[in-house]
């Protein structure tokens, strides 16, 4: 029983502290004269190196891009999605996990809206340096920012599958 926990807990630590094979840095625009720079880091599929869809995966309140590497490698492992999937991107929101905290503004004054907004200047600023994303997955609070952003884009009469597949 001991070693088979040993060998979890290495297995999860190994996972989650695994290299990311690109990492990105967006000037995310938050509001007015509100900025921060964003780490994205790019894990890169060793079986379907390109060719494949680039998954973003954005995490949730108590979490970084870290969080998702385990399901990154999984996704890879897997037969039916190895064949599918070349990237997978995780974002990592103002403050955490190397991105800095907002410019402008003090940090526990960001709001819902703040996130979703520097949700949508990282999908631009992806697409700026030629990484398209085709598929958004998200968790907890990060579903929540994802919703706030796209209803944002609806209001302005576009959405975030345009969005996403007018930039690959």
């Amino acid at each position: 029983m001991k070693i088979s926990c040993l060998i979890f807990a290495l297995t999860f630590f190994l996972s989650v502290w695994s290299h990311a094979d690109q990492i990105v840095s967006v000037t995310a625009q938050i509001r007015n004269n509100v900025t921060a720079s964003v780490k994205v880091e790019v894990l890169n599929n060793p079986n379907l190196p390109s060719g494949g869809r680039t998954v973003l995966i954005q995490h949730g309140l108590a979490h970084t891009g870290n969080a998702a590497k385990p399901l990154a490698e999984k996704m890879f492992a897997d037969p039916n999605l190895s064949s599918k999937i070349s990237n997978i991107v995780l974002v990592n929101l103002p403050g955490r996990n190397g991105s800095s905290l907002p410019q402008g503004i003090h940090f526990g004054s960001l709001s819902m809206i703040d996130f979703a907004n520097t949700f949508l200047s990282v999908l631009t600023g992806l697409n700026d340096q030629g990484i398209h994303v085709d598929s958004i997955v998200a968790h907890s609070m990060g579903a929540v920012i994802v919703e706030l952003a796209q209803t944002k884009l609806i209001s302005q009469g576009q959405d975030l599958k345009t969005l996403i597949t007018s930039t690959t």
